[in-house]
């Protein structure tokens, strides 16, 4: 069977607790396709925290250090909230931007829940 009620993982036991505690940069891409239909912008915005969308449903918090990268943020969040509708609507609007990458770290002061934001690149 192929995708079946007997296709499934079983959880047997925790290999190792071990915490993954490194910092290495890494990049996400705030632009994601969902086929069918347009180029989404997957930042959200809660009272002053910018919230990263992840595949799970899961939100990660952005911070960020250099006022620079927040003024990205607030760029890219306004024009998300200016341009796109969530509300199934059939119109579809091209975005700005054909790529958004963010290199970040996990964040030390909030490890699991947030990343550090330390670069923005916006491709037009």
């Amino acid at each position: 069977m192929d995708g079946g009620p007997m296709s499934h993982l079983k959880f047997i036991k925790v290999i190792s607790k071990e915490k993954y505690e490194g910092n290495e940069p890494f990049e996400l891409s705030i632009v994601r396709s969902i086929v069918p239909g347009p180029d989404l912008i997957w930042l959200q915005k809660e009272e002053d925290s910018y919230l990263y969308l992840l595949d799970t449903g899961a939100k990660m918090k952005l911070t960020y250090t250099d006022e620079e990268v927040g003024e990205r943020l607030a760029e890219i969040w306004e024009y998300n909230q200016a341009n796109f509708r969530y509300d199934n609507s059939p119109t579809v609007l091209e975005s700005k931007w054909k790529s958004i990458r963010v290199t970040v770290t996990h964040d030390p002061e909030n490890f699991g829940k947030a990343y550090l934001v330390s670069h923005v690149e916006l491709t037009e």
